[in-house]
């Protein structure tokens, strides 16, 4: 039987070190599911590999924010990186969405 996870059910946290190994993970797992015929799967594994390294770095960096999503169990679902940007008309400091990655019930 499935469950659907409603809002309720979902923490958002700060990640910590201890999320790394979570989100170093996730590199296989995007690799996995598919390569466009355009692309070299192996370079696609390396692009996985190094964004989810600087996404562990980010963990530690003040100037980043990295957030976990899990559920009430704590089980993680998934993650979002923000880092700060500058606009691109007034050079003012923003957040930017640089990545985010849900697991879809597995």
């Amino acid at each position: 039987m499935h469950h659907e996870i409603t809002q309720d059910e979902i923490r958002i946290r700060l990640a910590t070190a201890d999320n790394i190994p979570f989100v170093q993970s996730l590199a296989e797992r995007f690799s996995r599911v598919g390569t466009p015929p355009w692309r070299d799967p192996a370079q696609m594994w390396q692009f996985h590999r190094r964004s989810m390294q600087e996404i562990s770095a980010a963990i530690s960096n003040p100037d980043d924010l990295v957030l976990i999503a899990e559920d009430v169990r704590s089980l993680r679902l998934g993650f979002l990186h923000v880092s700060q940007t500058p606009d691109f008309f007034t050079g003012e400091q923003q957040g930017y969405i640089s990545d985010g990655w849900w697991l879809n019930g597995k």
